[in-house]
């Protein structure tokens, strides 16, 4: 739901072999939960529902996160647009609300040209572990961009470019190798992807990708 909207595995094909910078950080990789989606006419659509967390199975605390989505599509099916956006407590404590808004865009810019847009906004409330034993809060944002060429039927290939700024060093410093956020460096990164997809024959592809971060 946030993200690239990814609707079947066809889709998941066509993009990149790795997972982007803004896929690995910005956004949570699963949830546990439920959700309901229903059409309003015209194209648009709302999914709603709540999760237990981000990234985890069971709750570590006993608040229920929301998720929802409000989704547009063209009548020729050739742009898609999307705000989604996860919301909740996530500490133990059940007192530090972590929320996270993605924008995404899909637009079918030729009969094999695709283009694809990702902009990720996330705030956290007293949630980042300082030095001192304490909590501050923090927030993260980026833009990821990709072209999808279609060569053949069965060959395609794709590039894809990513800035991610983690102002705070919470969602890589921090999650990642456990280094309290304010004893950080850094916090921008860049990466650009080159890939292709071939489809040799039935359930064989292949994907190898060239890769600068």
């Amino acid at each position: 739901v946030l993200g690239f909207p990814l609707e079947n595995a066809e889709q998941f094909l066509l993009s990149p072999y790795s997972f982007g910078v803004m896929e690995s950080f910005a956004v949570p990789f699963t949830h546990t939960g439920m959700t309901a989606e229903t059409s309003l006419g015209g194209g648009v659509d709302v999914l709603a529902g709540f999760t237990r967390g981000l990234d985890n199975w069971s709750d570590n605390n006993d608040d229920l996160s929301f998720l929802g989505r409000l989704r547009w599509t063209s009548p020729d099916n050739g742009t898609t647009a999307a705000v989604a956006i996860h919301t909740g407590d996530e500490d133990d404590r059940g007192e530090a609300n972590v929320t996270i808004v993605s924008i995404s865009l899909q637009h079918q810019l030729a009969d094999r040209l695709t283009y694809r847009l990702l902009h990720v906004v996330g705030t956290a409330d007293d949630f980042a572990p300082n030095s001192l034993g304490g909590f501050d809060d923090a927030e993260w944002y980026g833009i990821s961009q990709q072209l999808q060429f279609k060569l053949t039927d069965t060959l395609q290939a794709s590039i894809r470019g990513e800035w991610y700024r983690d102002e705070d060093h919470l969602t890589y410093a921090t999650a990642q190798l456990g280094i309290p956020h304010d004893l950080a460096e850094g916090g921008d990164y860049s990466s650009l992807t080159l890939g292709l997809q071939w489809f040799a024959m039935e359930n064989v592809v292949f994907r190898p990708e060239v890769r600068w971060d």
